[in-house]
């Protein structure tokens, strides 16, 4: 597939949940996956499981990670300049195209 997609993600500490949509607002994809609050079970199982998400999300879309132009992201254990930084290094390294990004 290549198309402008947009990514939602809401990771909190009982989920994570990852959707993937057209421009029209067309849910594409949809995927969940574990806790994504860095602060309750560190930076690596938290990153893992929203990726885990991503990942899901865009296989039921059929698309790829190139696809996604723009992205919001609400992450819970996002309390600081740093927390915000550490997810905005990791998502703009998987999600290269992706021009948007909002972390909160």
């Amino acid at each position: 597939m290549t198309a402008s997609l947009v990514l939602a993600v809401d990771a909190g500490n009982s989920k994570t949940v990852a959707l993937v949509a057209d421009a029209a607002g067309t849910i594409l994809g949809a995927e969940r996956s574990g806790c994504g609050d860095i602060y309750a079970v560190g930076v690596e199982p938290a990153v893992a499981a929203v990726m885990d998400a991503i990942g899901g999300a865009l296989r039921a879309a059929s698309a790829r990670t190139d696809d996604v132009v723009a992205g919001g992201f609400c992450l819970a254990g996002v309390d600081w300049p740093e927390d915000q930084a550490l997810w905005e290094t990791h998502l703009g390294a998987a999600l290269t195209q992706m021009r948007h990004c909002r972390v909160r």
